[in-house]
């Protein structure tokens, strides 16, 4: 009977010892949610929220959902771990240091927020941990000691406040009860108040409501939610609404352009048309797979080291129209706002058309680019085919031109969507065989066929070839091309597993972000440009064809393609990194929080390298002025 007791009685002391540190576990989280809300308190301070109720309580409720998740989500970790294998006393040490952590990591990064307005990423960890960056950045040792000192007390704080909790708790047997129910109260409403944030945010990103969504990157890890495409398929919700938008600069994050644009008076001004394909490579442009390019570029100015600004279509296009690293790409949408080039263009009468075979609301071009002239976009071009669309959208083009009074100044943009996966082509343009007939990417080992892939995509590069020579044609015909600057580009490559990728949005390779330009302005001399230039370079240059009589560097990171010498190197960036690319190596890093660590060099075959360091160190100054530049557009 004393034994049975005996047992009885420890269950009961390791129960209640279970709930001692399960409980003080809880209330040590709900202490850290408030430590955190006073850590990131800078936060709030950068993002001048005084407009209004909605903008207040959006920023309010987003600000404390997202630092109390965190914390919770620590705490979780921390219980299902002690909870699983009962590691009571390890709470004690685990809790402690990865809370500590988690606040020194929210210190830094607003420290950072608060000088570049953007947060720790790769491209911060790589500078920081080159030989001379601190003291470049004017950081230097005693900073550094100031940080590891802070770091030291956090971490101290940190043991001193769980040991506080856990003797409270030890006096107060009461308040030890139940504790499950305390952790099930305080994440549902963590969770009620993360909804609430999550989707206004999708209501004001879905209307337009800037005041919301310019606030996209003033929280470090936030990630937004949109629901266009859920609205527009489900709720039969019209989800291109920019006919109703207007920009607002008072209300803006940006500093683009840094001045006004100013202009001198030209005698006339030339037609523009741009022409891009999808995921177009370098290596296609040849007489053989593009005869009609071909024959055009040879009079012509034809960049043969030229590279996108993107690895994706949206990354790639904004960096063509804006001149800009498209690390800027989510500000700008959040913004809606549109490229500088588009509003010179309307301050000059130009009248305009924009033409695409794919719909222009995925990627967000309709709420970005073309954000100020919603009324010129056709993007609905009927056909079963993407090549019978292309083909349509072709003659829709020759038609407004038989239309439209030709002594008016026009910008043209038509974006060919037969290159993109699928490849689409009629058969009458099959040149390359054996092609892949069943092309689908669930169900088929697309590898294992690699050079029929590639053939179905050299065929569907041929087929968009014979547009363009039509729509060249055209426009000689009616005797425009004496008057017509001419661009003929993409806005990507697309790999077929050279490097082990197949597309593109993977990697910063040649395949990838290495692309043709062909540029014709009208007199001048045909000519083969070999240096390195950029898409960041074409907002520049046709501005100055414009009179644009302002510094590039005022609205633009790119410069004049005419301007001598070219660039040491050229940034291109996807959705969550970037690469510096210059002639001997590709230095990737992350522009996103969660995957800091993320960082590579390869040589120009995108291979890795050894000596990682070596290399950093001997392009610091180019770390730091990257740094800084992904800043320079940002109040």
């Amino acid at each position: 009977m004393s034994d049975s007791n005996s047992i009885q009685q420890g269950r009961a002391d390791k129960n209640i010892r279970k709930n001692l540190y399960l409980t003080a576990l809880f209330w040590f989280t709900i202490v850290n949610i408030l430590i955190g809300l006073v850590n990131g308190y800078s936060y709030l301070k950068s993002a001048e929220f005084n407009r209004g109720l909605l903008e207040c309580g959006f920023i309010g409720v987003a600000y404390l959902s997202h630092f109390a998740s965190i914390n919770i989500l620590l705490g979780l970790i921390v219980l299902i771990i002690t909870r699983l294998f009962s590691l009571y006393h390890l709470m004690m040490v685990l809790a402690p240091l990865l809370f500590s952590l988690q606040h020194a990591f929210v210190y830094l990064d607003k420290k950072i927020y608060q000088f570049y307005h953007f947060h720790f990423n790769g491209l911060v960890l790589n500078v920081l941990m080159t030989e001379g960056s601190w003291e470049s950045l004017h950081l230097g040792s005693r900073n550094f000691a100031i940080f590891a000192f802070l770091v030291l007390g956090i971490i101290t704080g940190e043991f001193l406040l769980i040991s506080i909790i856990k003797n409270i708790l030890t006096k107060s047997p009461k308040l030890i009860q139940k504790y499950w129910k305390k952790w099930v109260v305080a994440f549902l409403i963590i969770i009620s108040l993360t909804l609430i944030d999550k989707f206004t945010y999708a209501i004001c990103d879905l209307y337009n409501f800037t005041r919301i969504t310019r606030h996209i990157k003033l929280l470090p890890l936030y990630q937004p939610m949109t629901i266009k495409r859920v609205a527009k398929k489900y709720l039969k919700i019209q989800i291109d609404r920019e006919l109703n938008f207007e920009f607002k600069k008072e209300e803006s994050a940006l500093k683009y352009p840094k001045a006004p644009l100013k202009f001198s008076k030209k005698e006339y001004y030339p037609n523009i048309v741009w022409i891009l394909t999808d995921g177009w490579r370098y290596d296609t442009l040849n007489p053989e797979n593009t005869p009609n390019i071909w024959r055009f570029a040879q009079e012509s100015t034809v960049y043969l080291n030229h590279f996108s600004g993107g690895n994706d279509s949206r990354f790639g296009v904004f960096s063509l129209f804006y001149g800009l690293y498209s690390y800027y790409w989510f500000q700008f949408l959040g913004e809606r706002r549109g490229p500088v080039m588009i509003d010179a263009l309307k301050d000059l009468d130009y009248s305009f058309k924009v033409l695409s075979s794919t719909p222009l609301t995925f990627p967000e071009f309709r709420r970005s680019i073309f954000v100020e002239v919603p009324e010129v976009i056709e993007d609905r071009i009927p056909g079963e085919a993407t090549s019978e669309k292309d083909r349509n959208m072709l003659e829709r083009f020759i038609k407004w031109l038989d239309s439209s009074p030709l002594e008016e100044p026009f910008f043209t943009f038509m974006f060919f969507d037969s290159t993109h996966p699928g490849f689409s082509f009629p058969e009458s343009h099959a040149r390359y065989h054996p092609y892949i007939k069943d092309f689908r990417y669930v169900g088929l080992s697309l590898e294992e066929k690699r050079d029929q892939v590639f053939n179905r995509y050299r065929n569907s590069v041929y087929y968009v070839d014979h547009l363009i020579g039509r729509l060249l044609q055209a426009l000689k015909e009616r005797e425009l091309l004496d008057r017509t600057i001419v661009l003929i580009s993409t806005e990507h490559g697309e790999e077929f597993w050279e490097h082990g990728h197949f597309g593109h949005c993977s990697a910063y390779n040649d395949e990838q972000v290495r692309i043709p330009l062909i540029l014709y302005i009208p007199g001048k001399t045909p000519e083969v440009v070999k240096t390195l230039t950029s898409h960041l370079d074409v907002p520049a240059t046709m501005l100055s064809l414009l009179g644009c009589q302002n510094d590039p560097s005022e609205y633009s990171q790119g410069k004049s393609l005419f301007e001598k010498p070219a660039h040491d190197y050229v940034v291109s960036c996807g959705w969550d990194s970037c690469a510096i690319i210059d002639q001997e190596v590709r230095i990737v890093f992350s522009t996103e929080s969660y995957n800091v660590t993320f960082g590579e060099v390869r040589d120009s075959n995108y291979n890795e390298l050894s000596g990682a360091k070596s290399l950093l160190n001997q392009r610091r100054d180019i770390l730091i002025n990257v740094c800084s530049q992904l800043q320079e557009f940002m109040k």
